[in-house]
């Protein structure tokens, strides 16, 4: 349903929508140094996101969730990077944002689908205490099948919430599993002082990253969503 609601280009950006353009860097490379870390793109994701809430509501935004992540394909070296992130929701506090990544090589000129997913953003006050934001309405078809994906995703997600917190995690497990350790620099914060919501997510994927190439014992392995 996403794929269908999605389009290619770059539609006039509105106050419900944001687009970044820019070219990736060395330093985003996977270790292979062949596509763009997997990681570092959902850390572009959440920073286009955070940007399209605080747009909205005007105000400081915390990440809640991020989800219904779909690898599309790789992004490569020196590659034109296109994150465009857009309201497809509005709760209470709550802006639902879906993101999604295109990326085409100097010579193309078309962008191809690297990955989309759908992020909650809750807008908050100085003492950090969710607020109300202005209510989001669609205003085409494809608005309201967006809209309607966002509504669906709510229950489930709350019994997916429900489940994690049911379970028991401990170190009894036979698994293979990894955990890395460092120093959070003032490079990772936000204004708030606190890791952004994008590195976080980064963290994530390279200790995932990290524990499926103990499981394989046939490194790299390449993230596939």
């Amino acid at each position: 349903m996403i794929s269908a609601t999605l389009t290619q280009g770059s539609p006039a950006v509105t106050d419900d929508r944001l687009i970044l353009r820019f070219l990736t860097a060395p330093q985003d490379m996977d270790h292979g140094g062949g596509q763009v870390n997997a990681g570092r793109v959902l850390e572009w994701i959440d920073r286009a996101g955070y940007a399209c809430a605080v747009a909205w509501s005007s105000s400081y935004c915390v990440t809640a969730y991020v989800g219904n992540v779909h690898y599309d394909g790789s992004i490569g070296p020196g590659d034109v990077v296109e994150v465009d992130a857009r309201i497809i929701h509005t709760g209470r506090s709550s802006i639902h944002v879906l993101v999604s990544v295109h990326a085409r090589s100097l010579d193309e000129a078309e962008y191809t689908r690297a990955m989309h997913c759908i992020l909650v953003f809750v807008a908050v006050d100085e003492q950090g205490k969710p607020h109300g934001v202005r209510p989001w309405q669609p205003k085409t078809r494809d608005d309201e099948a967006r809209q309607q994906l966002a509504l669906q995703r709510i229950p489930v997600r709350m019994r997916i919430k429900e489940a994690m917190l049911a379970e028991l995690y401990s170190g009894q497990g036979t698994g293979p599993g990894s955990t890395l350790r460092f120093v959070a620099g003032q490079e990772t914060a936000n204004w708030a002082g606190n890791a952004h919501g994008g590195t976080v997510m980064r963290w994530i994927d390279e200790a995932a990253g990290t524990c499926a190439v103990l499981l394989s014992l046939n490194p790299p392995v390449r993230w596939g969503g």
